[in-house]
């Protein structure tokens, strides 16, 4: 699962912000007709950049972009925001911010071409406030949709094929349950055999203990009795 705007991602400095949001200017994701491909070219270009944490791939990306847009809607106070770097770097991560914003919204406002148009999500209020959310401020929401609406349409072209792998994968597991359920019948009736075999050993052995024990006693009456064997 994705990670979400509300967790703040950590090891970046206000450097890695900066790198990131240039890198994200320069690609713009949200503009592409496949949005996780988008923030996987930035992330492939941010591996190059001094400094960057290792690692990071596109959710990873794309939720700190996520995370720096929350923060800015939610405006929140700035001692809480400088927690490391100096005042410039502070300055052009907000300046970044600003200009993808307005990128954003520009897109969000132009209209689709081709027969399929998507209509704008309508504004969500946030609790509280009154202030609009942060998904309809950022266009992260429409960022989501895109993405949702790319996996359906791949999903109709793959349909036919993801059915026949569906009933041939269905197939499959029903064998293996099959011959699991056929071993552990066998296993189950190996042991009971074993068992039984052993339970009849020691009855045929208290058997000859009970045997022998007969005998000595006959012997020790014959012996008080004065009786020859």
């Amino acid at each position: 699962m994705a990670p979400t705007a509300a967790t703040e991602p950590r090891q970046f400095s206000y450097a890695n912000d900066i790198a990131l949001l240039q890198r994200t200017k320069q690609v713009k994701p949200w503009s592409q007709s496949r949005v996780m491909a988008g923030w996987e070219s930035v992330a492939t270009a941010l591996e190059a950049e001094s400094g960057f944490p290792p690692g990071k791939r596109g959710l990873a990306i794309r939720a700190r972009f996520q995370y720096l847009l929350a923060q800015k809607n939610k405006m929140k106070s700035t001692a809480a925001m400088r927690r490391v770097g100096s005042d410039e770097e502070y300055a052009a991560r907000e300046r970044l911010l600003e200009e993808i914003c307005r990128e954003m919204s520009a897109h969000e406002s132009t209209p689709a071409k081709g027969p399929k148009t998507k209509p704008a999500p309508a504004p969500h209020q946030s609790s509280g406030n009154g202030r609009e959310s942060v998904s309809s401020v950022t266009g992260v929401s429409h960022l989501e949709d895109e993405e949702e609406e790319e996996e359906s349409e791949e999903d109709d072209e793959t349909a036919p094929s993801s059915k026949k792998r569906m009933r041939n994968d269905r197939g499959s597991y029903e064998q293996r349950k099959l011959r699991l359920l056929e071993k552990q019948v066998a296993d189950q009736r190996e042991h009971f055999q074993q068992q039984l075999a052993l339970q009849r050993e020691q009855i045929q052995l208290q058997q000859q203990q009970l045997l022998v024990i007969l005998d000595l006693v006959q012997k020790v009456s014959n012996a008080a009795r004065g009786d020859t064997p």
